[in-house]
């Protein structure tokens, strides 16, 4: 029986040592923090695509240059709800290079307004029409000599 008491005095003392040193030291110390992993990220396997798409990359380098009807065709295209005047005439002649196309066009009693168009598709389209093209982005891809003209 003595052997008996000893074991369970031993075992209750294992127990008791064990619970005292499990709160040594927790008062002294925060608690530690689980930082929870991240989501996995990866690359999307769709490509972002913007509202208006570029002009295709068939450029014709050989078209001749715009005419004034062109210009105007050009213009109605890009905004049909407000066709250029019917005495809007180009009040220099175009520069043109690599199927780009430089113009200024004036209506008289109002400011010249400029524009730039490239010939894809085998049409001319406006890329900008305004007093500042050079504010526009595409414009800065221009041969040399429409952007000069430009005013680049």
């Amino acid at each position: 029986m003595r052997f008996a008491r000893t074991a369970v005095a031993a075992i209750g003392g294992t127990a008791m040592l064990l619970a005292v040193a499990g709160c040594i030291g927790t008062e002294d110390k925060p608690p530690l923090e689980t930082i929870p992993a991240g989501p996995e990220i990866s690359p999307s396997a769709e490509v972002p695509t913007s509202g208006t798409p570029a002009p295709t990359a068939t450029v014709n380098p050989a078209a001749a240059c715009v005419n004034q009807a062109q210009v105007v065709e050009a213009l109605i295209f890009a905004d049909p709800d407000v066709p250029p005047p019917a005495d809007a005439k180009l009040s220099r002649p175009p520069v043109c290079e690599a199927g780009w196309a430089y113009a200024a066009v004036a209506v008289p009693g109002a400011d010249e307004n400029q524009v730039v168009l490239r010939h894809t598709g085998g049409k001319w389209t406006v890329l900008t029409f305004g007093s500042a093209p050079c504010s526009e982005p595409r414009v800065g891809d221009a041969p040399a000599k429409v952007r000069t003209a430009a005013g680049c």
